[in-house]
């Protein structure tokens, strides 16, 4: 698998189970005001399983402290991107989701820069596994 074709897999992987609107950063900021996140229909709120993969995630590769606060950091620089995307009125929806898959490709291209190969090859495992599990997109 090519790098670009990487890339778009783990995009369409983050789009699909990573809200765009609610994210790391606001999992972990103190909110403003008390605002009680959506649930699914299990009765999980929305922010928690996805702060719960997150962490999943972190614990299989096995990152270090160090790691983990650098990662935390681009995590939250994206969630801020989105944000900033999803409150943009000029772009249509397809511009907006190219720019999406860009924010994904560059906050994963970060982040692979921060990984050991053993846990670049952890992580290729990992991603394959769920394009299985949730079908190639």
């Amino acid at each position: 698998m090519n790098i670009r074709k990487f890339y778009v897999v783990l995009s369409a992987y983050c789009i699909a189970c990573l809200s765009v609107t609610t994210g790391f950063s606001a999992l972990h900021a103190a909110p403003a005001k008390t605002v009680k996140p959506a649930a699914n229909a299990k009765g999980v709120a929305k922010s928690e399983k996805k702060n719960g993969r997150v962490q999943q995630i972190i614990r299989e590769l096995g990152l270090s402290s160090t790691q983990t606060t650098k990662i935390e950091a681009i995590w939250k620089k994206s969630q801020a991107d989105f944000a900033a995307l999803n409150n943009n009125k000029t772009f249509n929806l397809d511009q907006k989701k190219a720019r999406r898959q860009v924010i994904v490709a560059d906050r994963m291209a970060n982040i692979q820069k921060l990984l050991t190969p053993i846990q670049r090859q952890k992580l290729s495992v990992m991603i394959a596994e769920m394009k299985k599990k949730h079908g190639a997109k």
